[in-house]
């Protein structure tokens, strides 16, 4: 309830009130020619990968949104879930440096049921959350460049 107290030009004071409803706003409705919206998940110590592999990204055309997109004093958590019911797929970097972030990030992208697609980069294993998604291996940092039509095409299907 919002309270406030206001005067006329005759000295009248009126004490009005107002109930408040905060809504999210609805989602746009997509066009076909509305870019590809995807959110990328990975932990700081795969920074260098995600980097690349938002380049690429960016260069077929996609938009991509990260944790990273946050402005700082914005709460975390809800601005995460924000940008991923907002994108239209997910691409999250696995390897061998786990990260807590990157699980949370997961479980967003679940709970919005977006198409998930895993980059599992050199040694990293397939996490067991990711199970059902679509993955694809790169070996290195070089072979980004090669696979980002793979990763376009799979977020695509």
């Amino acid at each position: 309830m919002i309270y406030a107290e206001a005067n006329n030009k005759n000295g009248e004071i009126y004490n009005l009130k107002h109930w408040l409803k905060l809504e999210r706003p609805l989602p746009k409705k997509k066009s076909k020619k509305q870019k590809m919206k995807v959110f990328l998940s990975s932990g700081v110590a795969d920074k260098a990968f995600a980097d690349s592999i938002r380049a690429s990204l960016v260069s077929a055309g996609a938009e991509v949104v990260s944790a990273d997109d946050i402005r700082g004093g914005q709460p975390i958590n809800s601005s995460i879930n924000t940008l991923i019911g907002d994108s239209s797929s997910a691409v999250v970097i696995v390897s061998d440096k786990k990260s807590p972030w990157v699980q949370r990030e997961i479980d967003a992208m679940k709970s919005h049921n977006i198409p998930l697609t895993q980059v599992i980069i050199g040694s990293g294993e397939s996490l067991e959350s990711l199970s059902n998604a679509k993955s694809i291996r790169i070996k290195d940092g070089e072979e980004i460049k090669l696979n980002s039509k793979d990763i376009i095409q799979i977020l695509k299907k």
